[in-house]
Parts: structure tokens; sequence; C-alpha cells
């Protein structure tokens, strides 16, 4: 999946920049995912219809029992 603030959002929607903030749930946007890992029980939101051979735009709607790794990248 691809993940997208919402509606709007996607990869080939008009008016998308690529400064723009994703939009997270508060208890998952307190990471800096560039340093660590996020595991946990994740509500995501299909933006659009399953294509075979494409990948799925989503937004994440909820995150819980959140666990962090720090990653080696």
């Amino acid at each position: 999946m691809g993940i997208y603030s919402g509606p709007g959002f996607g990869p080939f929607d008009a008016g998308l920049n690529e400064k723009d903030d994703l939009e997270l749930p508060a208890n998952l946007d307190r990471y800096d995912f560039t340093k660590v890992t996020v595991f946990g029980d994740f509500e995501v939101c299909p933006l659009a219809a399953e294509k075979e051979g494409r990948m799925r735009p989503a937004c994440i709607e909820s995150a819980k029992n959140l666990v962090s790794e720090k990653s080696n990248f």
C-alpha cells in the first residue's frame, strides 16, 4: 500500500506537492521514520479500488500497540 493523507492526495492527483505533509494519527506522527521502524496495529482505509499489479493508495486511520526499533539505513 502507498500511504497518503486521504482522498485527493494520491500519486496521480492534481495538486499533490512533494512538500505536502503526510497526515498521520498523533501517536504515530511523533516518530522520525528516517531513524526508526514502527510496528503496531494499524487501521488503514483504502482510497481506491484494488488493481492487480498496482500499489493501492490508502491512509492510516488509527495506530495502536506501537513499538519502534532503530533503523539500520
